[in-house]
């Protein structure tokens, strides 16, 4: 896979390389162009989901760029996370702005096993529904969570007001989109969503073609985050950046897909700069 950057043709080990020069890996840098898309497209009074809400950056960004007004609903399965997250938002002063759910996405709802894996000799690791990976020596646990769908979960008066949704589910997210079918119909948001392609269908189960499928049914186009189509032949290749931005079809003139594709692009020039001097 190749992006075309100015004129550049770059895999994304160049693009890692690149990045690696400046004061953010690639993939701090992929979340403060998350970050920016938000601020650049949310606005006071809106209404934003956060799937995967994990420590809560994204979550009480979005509070603070729709408050006064704006409500937040975040979605994290580790009950742990839970309390942490509502203590801080007490902390904050977000806690009227948001709604904490300790749930798995999906497309149905019930009972299901989670797994939560610790990486060897670090506190990091990752909590999904399927286990993607887990190197030699990771501790694994299996954990059961109540799963159930954004459309259930948000009220009536918020299910056609949603603006933004981001997504981070470490391979759950088609679920999570197929479980928010009336919420994304009705709101027509964007959504800004990490997601693995291929590897990621083969694990969870769907193909290319139920992928693809919803979101022309939707009448949504999808984009990688420097602005170039996500297409099928992007769905299939190895080294691709795992994050797609989904617009319909009726705000690509907004233009969000190119101010994340600027906010990247202005970032690894800095970075290039750097390498030079």
């Amino acid at each position: 896979m190749y992006y075309d950057l100015e004129g550049k043709k770059l895999t994304l080990e160049d693009i890692t390389a690149l990045a690696a020069h400046g004061e953010l890996p690639l993939w701090s840098l992929v979340e403060h162009a998350v970050v920016h898309s938000y601020r650049e497209w949310c606005k006071p009074g809106d209404i934003a989901i956060d799937c995967g809400a994990a420590d809560g950056w994204h979550t009480f960004g979005l509070c603070v760029t729709v408050k006064p007004e704006g409500h937040v609903y975040a979605f994290e399965a580790l009950p742990e996370k839970i309390i942490f997250l509502k203590n801080r938002a007490r902390d904050w002063q977000h806690s009227k702005h948001v709604t904490f759910h300790q749930v798995a996405l999906g497309s149905t709802t019930g009972v299901c096993s989670f797994t939560r894996v610790r990486l060897p000799n670090e506190n990091t690791g990752y909590s999904s529904l399927l286990r993607a990976w887990a190197p030699e020596g990771a501790e694994t646990e299996e954990i059961s969570v109540t799963m159930d769908t954004i459309d259930r979960l948000i009220p009536p008066q918020h299910k056609s007001c949603i603006s933004y949704m981001k997504l981070d589910l470490e391979g759950g997210e088609f679920g999570a989109f197929l479980g928010a079918d009336e919420t994304i119909s009705l709101s027509r948001p964007v959504i800004v969503s990490e997601f693995g392609g291929s590897a990621t269908a083969f694990t969870y189960g769907f193909t290319e073609a139920d992928f693809f499928g919803f979101f022309d049914r939707k009448h949504y186009s999808l984009f990688d985050f420097f602005a170039q189509a996500y297409t099928p032949n992007t769905f299939n290749e190895e080294g691709v950046l795992p994050q797609i931005i989904a617009l319909p079809n009726e705000k690509i003139a907004a233009g969000i897909h190119h101010k994340v594709a600027r906010f990247l692009l202005d970032r690894l020039r800095q970075t290039e700069g750097m390498a030079r001097s």
